[in-house]
């Protein structure tokens, strides 16, 4: 698993979401593509990174704080 969604690292995590299917494969590609190290995370990787956790919503700030493992 990589390190960020391990919770061994952090970083910067983008979420993507719509009531439809997305297209993962060419948005994994466009990133490629660019030469960017970011990567899609989807299905069984996804669902054990999400965990239990709450909905992250502004009604908590700063709430890029809530995805750093730092304590």
């Amino acid at each position: 698993m990589r390190p960020v969604l391990a919770g061994e690292d952090g970083g910067n995590v983008v979420a993507v979401a719509s009531q439809r299917p997305l297209p993962s494969a060419g948005i994994a590609a466009a990133l490629a593509e660019r030469g960017l190290a970011w990567q899609v995370a989807e299905g069984p990787e996804l669902d054990r990174f999400i965990g239990d956790a709450d909905v992250l919503t502004d009604d908590f700030a700063p709430v890029d704080q809530l995805l750093t493992p730092y304590g």
